[in-house]
C-alpha cells in the first residue's frame, strides 16, 4: 500500500507565509534553535495516515479546506471582514486548534499514563512480562486520536467562540507575525496574572484568549469582551507596536511543536535572536501531566492541566476594563455553554445526517414543546 501523507497544518494556510510567491517558506526548529531554510510547503506539517488509512476524516478535512481558503485569502487581502465571514474565521480558528499533531498528543497524555500505570502493575505483580529496558510511555500509543479529538471537539470549541469578540491585529512598519506547526495560541491572562496551579485557558472561561496569524501582516484576536478591551469600540483592525508584535511572536516559541514558519529567509538574525530571549519559556508537553496524593493512604490522582502560552512581559494594545464581574474560573456565558453541553449530548444520543444548523434548529423545536407542555399544566 501506498504510503499516504496527510497535513496537519493545511498547506493553504502556510501559502499565506510563502517566500514571494513561492511555494517555499522559511523554516527554523525551535529546540534547540536551527535554521533550516527555505523548504517546500507540501512538505511541512504531515504525517502518514494522520487521519487513518480509511480516508473519511481526510475527505472531510479536505472539504473544510475547499470553504475556509477562500475566506482566508478575502479576509487577509481587504484586512476586514463582515458579520458573514465572522463564523468561518471562528471555525478556521477552532479547526486549526484541534487538528495538529500536537493537539492529538496532548490528547493522548492521559490515557498513556493510565494504560503506563495499568502494565506496570500487571509487570510487578508478575501478571506481565517486563520489556528489556523497562516500560516508558514512548511505547505506548493510540490509533485513532485524530478523529476522535475533531468529533468531539471541534464544534464546542467553534460554537464557545461565539461569545468571543475579534479584533484583526496588524504589525508595525517593519514588523511581521510568524507561525508555526501549532498555528493556534491559547491562553488567560487574567488567570494567569493569580499564578495559580490551573491554567483556566478552555474556550468556556471568564479571559479566554485565542491568537491566529493569518498572514505576516494580520493576526486574528479573539478575545472575552467582558474581560478586556481591545482598541476603539468600532475599530476592526488594530495596529500593533513592534514591542507587542515581539511579544505575540515569542507565544509561538512557546506553543511550536517542532518549527516556526516566516515569509523571508532575510529575518533568520531575528528569529535567532527571538529565540535567544524567549527560547527558555518552552516547556514540554509531560510538565501538563501532575501526579497528585489521592484521600486515601497510597492512593494517586492523576491531574491533566490544559496549556497556556504565557506572556514574558505585559503588552499595551489588550487592557484590561473596569469593574470585572466575571472571576477566574467561571464560565464566560454559563447559559451558552449549558446549551452546548444539551448539543453534544444529542449528538451522542442521536447520531444522523444532520448538520450542526438542522440540529440546533430541531433542539430549539423541542424546548418550545417542552415548554408549552409544563406551561399546560
Amino acid at each position: 500500500m501506498k504510503n499516504k501523507r496527510q497535513h496537519f497544518v493545511p498547506q493553504h494556510y502556510l501559502r499565506q507565509f510563502r517566500i514571494d510567491g513561492t511555494n517555499l517558506i522559511a523554516t527554523s526548529l525551535v529546540q534547540p534553535y536551527r535554521f533550516i531554510g527555505p523548504t517546500a510547503i507540501n512538505k511541512q506539517c504531515q504525517s502518514s495516515y494522520f487521519y487513518g488509512a480509511d480516508g473519511e476524516l481526510d475527505q472531510v478535512m479536505s472539504q473544510f479546506e475547499i470553504n475556509l481558503a477562500p475566506l482566508l485569502k478575502s479576509v487577509s487581502e481587504k484586512r476586514s471582514f463582515d458579520s458573514a465571514e465572522l463564523p468561518g474565521l471562528q471555525m478556521l480558528a477552532a479547526l486549526l486548534h484541534v487538528r495538529t499533531r500536537k493537539a492529538v498528543e496532548k490528547a493522548k497524555l492521559f490515557p498513556k499514563r493510565v494504560a503506563l500505570e495499568f502494565f506496570n502493575a500487571g509487570i510487578k505483580s508478575g501478571r506481565l512480562p517486563a520489556p528489556k529496558g523497562g516500560l516508558t510511555e514512548d511505547m505506548i500509543d493510540f490509533d485513532g486520536v485524530a478523529d476522535e479529538l475533531i468529533k468531539t471537539a471541534l464544534i464546542p470549541a467553534w460554537m464557545e467562540m461565539h461569545t468571543l469578540e475579534c479584533k484583526l491585529l496588524a504589525p508595525a512598519q517593519d514588523s511581521f507575525f510568524v507561525t508555526s506547526d501549532e498555528p493556534v495560541i491559547m491562553m488567560n491572562e487574567y488567570a494567569a496574572r493569580l499564578n495559580g496551579k490551573r491554567e483556566f485557558v478552555g474556550f468556556a472561561q471568564s479571559g479566554f484568549q485565542l491568537l491566529l496569524p493569518l498572514s505576516p501582516t494580520l493576526c486574528a484576536f479573539f478575545y472575552d469582551p467582558g474581560i478586556y478591551k481591545v482598541g476603539n469600540r468600532k475599530d476592526k483592525l488594530v495596529t500593533l507596536s513592534p514591542s507587542d508584535v515581539e511579544i505575540l511572536n515569542s507565544l509561538h516559541l512557546q506553543s511550536a511543536e517542532n518549527c516556526i514558519y516566516f515569509h523571508s529567509v532575510s529575518l533568520e538574525a531575528r528569529m535567532a535572536a527571538l529565540n535567544a530571549r524567549y527560547g527558555r519559556l518552552r516547556k514540554p508537553l509531560s510538565d501538563l501531566v501532575r501526579t497528585l496524593p489521592g484521600w486515601a493512604e497510597n492512593d494517586e490522582i492523576l491531574h491533566i492541566r490544559s496549556e497556556g502560552a504565557k506572556l514574558p512581559t505585559a503588552w499595551r494594545f489588550c487592557q484590561y476594563r473596569k469593574n470585572l464581574r466575571r472571576k477566574v474560573g467561571e464560565r464566560r456565558n454559563p447559559d451558552w455553554t449549558a446549551t452546548i453541553m444539551h448539543l453534544e449530548d444529542d449528538m451522542i444520543r442521536n447520531p444522523g445526517i444532520e448538520d450542526i444548523t438542522e440540529r440546533v434548529e430541531r433542539m430549539v423545536a423541542e424546548a418550545k414543546v417542552r415548554t408549552s407542555s409544563v406551561c399546560d399544566q
